[in-house]
């Protein structure tokens, strides 16, 4: 497998991310203007067809579709739009909703440690930085849970708000990094 850089594989997660607005004109533009195409490889060999598979995301997966993403299955067919469709997983426990695959790929976004990724992100999917699930759970809660530090500090650097619960959160996962990052953000909040 080829060697990424993480200018890469953010560019194939953007490629995914601009894919779920739906709009087509927008991903041939930005394949366009960044030097990705449809079939580029992240560090994980998955290309934005497969983000989006793996995301449950069904508008990303039929605009990208749309555009004519090269991407071969195992028996070299071209794969169909219901083959994708019947083929799709969610990364969380299985949600079925909208508002948990934004929370996701806001969680997704923030990992890069960029955070003029983050605010592409939050700008293509029109959600605010601490949009929440019907269950309540955000991209900040998300990212302490998986004990990811960078999207902890990304989130936070992009102005995600920090209640006592995610305090409380921190001190039971036990990740120091984070209890100490929140301990310092919200000291500089008061």
């Amino acid at each position: 497998m080829a060697t990424t850089t993480r200018s890469e594989d953010a560019k194939v997660f953007l490629l995914y991310l601009t894919s779920s607005a739906g709009d087509v004109n927008k991903v041939l533009d930005f394949s366009g203007h960044q030097g990705v195409t449809l079939d580029t490889r992240d560090g994980s060999g998955r290309n934005s067809l497969d983000l989006a598979r793996q995301h449950g995301d069904r508008t990303a997966m039929t605009t990208l579709m749309a555009v004519g993403d090269q991407l071969r299955l195992p028996n070299n067919t071209t794969p169909t739009r219901t083959h994708l469709l019947e083929h799709t997983t969610d990364p969380i426990a299985h949600a079925q909703d909208h508002d948990n695959l934004r929370v996701v790929q806001i969680h997704e976004a923030a990992r890069f440690g960029d955070l003029d990724l983050l605010q592409y992100a939050l700008h293509v999917l029109a959600v605010h930085i601490d949009h929440t699930t019907a269950d309540g759970v955000k991209a900040l809660k998300l990212s302490m849970l998986k004990g990811d530090v960078v999207a902890v500090r990304c989130l936070l650097s992009a102005g995600a708000k920090i209640a006592e619960e995610d305090v409380q959160l921190a001190k039971s996962v036990g990740n120091q990094s984070i209890i100490q990052l929140l301990e310092v953000c919200r000291a500089a909040d008061e």
